[in-house]
């Protein structure tokens, strides 16, 4: 396929993307990595993993912006982020090293699957999950808990173990984190969709942020960064500003997500298929 066609298919898949997983709470990175896959044969896992990272980064960072505005995110859940993000990604980093990018794809399509698996049952057993730490528990012990929207508090040591775990995902598979970020927020930590929301993003942005900085020596990449990262950035700017203003409006969010998670699964597949066939 010619550049002259392919800039304006990137530019459409990145606002797709980014739309619908700012309105899931799962992000993008887990259709970004597969479809650029697919697309950008030229490119070598490790590219396609940096150029996804970018692209969450753009989408998760206005998240957080918005979510700042409204009040609805702790800095101390940002810092959390940051903090206990760096050393996975260096572990991340180091096990990338150890596998072939064959053995890679295939990690990261047994990872799709059971992110599928993870979100039906976020769905269907746990949504209605609300946090159950009261405000008299949290009190006795204002070190343990941050407080984050409503009146709510969420466990810190459970905020530096998800933020431990996205660093890992985000290192390892270009991903962000989000998919499996948002499962543990609403199952683990029994949050509602509203309140996990906005610390999936911020968790995001700061392990997203820390795998760039590590990765930096990508930006010199010509090809990648200008003619196919800044298309999709534009895209991505779009479509998560779009999502966050279609919240207001979509009131059937459950057939959004069985779309996501049927493109997680056929993305899935695909890349076993291939490293088998």
């Amino acid at each position: 396929m010619g550049l002259a066609g392919l800039i304006p298919i990137l530019i459409v898949l990145a606002l797709l993307v980014s739309a619908l997983g700012s309105l899931s709470g799962v992000g993008g990175g887990v259709l970004f990595v597969p479809i650029l896959l697919l697309l950008l044969t030229s490119k070598s896992i490790e590219e396609v993993k940096f150029l996804s990272t970018l692209l969450v980064f753009t989408s998760s960072l206005i998240n957080v912006c918005y979510n700042l505005y409204k009040k609805s995110i702790n800095y101390l859940v940002i810092l959390i982020g940051l903090t206990f993000s760096i050393p996975m990604i260096f572990l991340g980093n180091y096990l990338v090293t150890l596998f072939d990018s064959n053995i890679l794809k295939l990690i990261i399509g047994i990872t799709l699957i059971f992110i599928g698996i993870l979100l039906v049952l976020v769905e269907y057993k746990f949504k209605n999950k609300l946090l159950s730490t009261t405000v008299e528990q949290t009190n006795a012990k204002k070190f343990q808990f941050l407080k984050i929207s409503d009146g709510n508090y969420i466990s810190t040591f459970k905020v530096i173990i998800i933020a431990l775990t996205g660093g890992l995902i985000t290192s390892l598979t270009g991903m962000g984190g989000g998919p499996i970020l948002m499962p543990l927020l609403l199952i683990w930590c029994k949050l509602s969709i509203k309140n996990a929301a906005p610390i999936s993003h911020a968790l995001i942005a700061g392990a997203s942020l820390v795998s760039l900085i590590t990765n930096y020596q990508f930006f010199q990449e010509f090809d990648l960064i200008v003619v196919h990262g800044l298309p999709m950035i534009f895209g991505v700017i779009i479509g998560t500003i779009s999502a966050i203003w279609l919240k207001k409006y979509v009131k059937k969010e459950i057939y959004i997500k069985w779309v996501l998670i049927i493109l997680i699964w056929a993305s899935a597949i695909k890349m076993i298929i291939d490293y088998f066939f």
